[in-house]
């Protein structure tokens, strides 16, 4: 039986070793994530409305509070100029690293609607018919490209763990020709939990942790169809969801402490995490004996 002990060591064992590419490999796909993702942006549609009316609706939706609104002339002049059929861009680096490795929602919109630098907010303004493009633009984008870096970072760091330390695999699904593939499990993997969560809560919360390993399994097995990914993975985490909740929370002190350093602090924890849930897998895979049910995963080289 693994303890979260037990991983945590494995991890910081690992990262003392590949600390360097570690991050790189993290930070790469935070950036791509941060552009591209359109979990990581937001658009502010405003069209007939005066910025009477804007600031009358922003104070009734407890969107911002009263004494936020024009912190200075630049703001009032910015808002006064979204008007009919122009909104806000808004890009949140900050926002993509809660939502890819720790499953955390942040405030998309910041009251400021022009740039917040040590928030992570970059916001631009612009005609409503261009900001269409841009969100269909970052969903196809986000399919086809993040959805698949997502996977190549699983594949970076499960090969490191067998020495092969080289930073170029993060990007093995698109050399390979896998990541179209790989874009269409995800889309669905993807579709299946937001339904279930859309249903009730409760079972869509079951539902993530039974599909936790998918993505180290299709990482690995690309050619695996989804149905059997979700399968195994439903097979590895049965009677221990509970506890990869608690490895998840038990990260949480790390998280809260490296907002007091500006966010700088993810950049050691989002690859100390990583390496910890990739050995949490590592461990399964191994306990399952997957070697001796499946012929197409590799060997585990210790």
């Amino acid at each position: 039986m693994w303890t979260r002990d037990k991983l945590k060591f494995d991890a910081k064992v690992f990262l003392r070793k590949n600390m360097k590419n570690a991050i790189l490999a993290c930070l790469v796909f935070l950036i791509f994530a941060s552009i591209i993702s359109w979990n990581s942006t937001v658009v502010n549609i405003i069209t007939d409305k005066s910025i009477s009316q804007f600031n009358e609706d922003i104070i009734n939706e407890e969107l911002y509070t009263p004494d936020l609104l024009y912190n200075s002339e630049k703001e009032r002049l910015f808002y006064e100029n979204i008007n009919e059929g122009e909104g806000v861009f808004s890009i949140n680096l900050w926002n993509s690293i809660y939502n890819y490795f720790f499953n955390l929602d942040g405030n998309f919109l910041n009251n400021n609607l022009y740039i917040d630098f040590i928030n992570g907010n970059f916001n631009f303004k612009m005609p409503s018919i261009i900001l269409s493009g841009i969100i269909s633009l970052f969903f196809i984008l986000n399919i086809f490209f993040i959805q698949p870096l997502s996977i190549g970072v699983n594949k970076y760091f499960l090969k490191a763990y067998k020495k092969e330390n080289k930073l170029i695999n993060i990007f093995i699904p698109f050399k390979d020709g896998t990541w179209f593939k790989l874009s269409g499990k995800l889309f669905l993997m993807n579709l299946y939990l937001s339904l279930w969560t859309l249903l009730f809560i409760i079972p869509g919360v079951i539902k993530y942790f039974q599909y936790y390993y998918v993505e180290y399994i299709l990482a690995e097995n690309p050619e695996m169809p989804l149905s059997e990914a979700i399968g195994l993975s439903k097979e590895m985490t049965d009677g221990e969801k509970f506890d990869i909740f608690i490895l998840q929370l038990s990260f949480i002190g790390w998280e809260l402490l490296s907002l007091f350093t500006f966010s700088l602090g993810h950049l050691l924890l989002i690859p100390y995490t990583k390496a910890t849930y990739t050995r949490l897998y590592l461990f399964k895979k191994e306990q399952f004996q997957i070697k001796a049910k499946y012929d197409y995963f590799d060997e585990i080289k210790n």
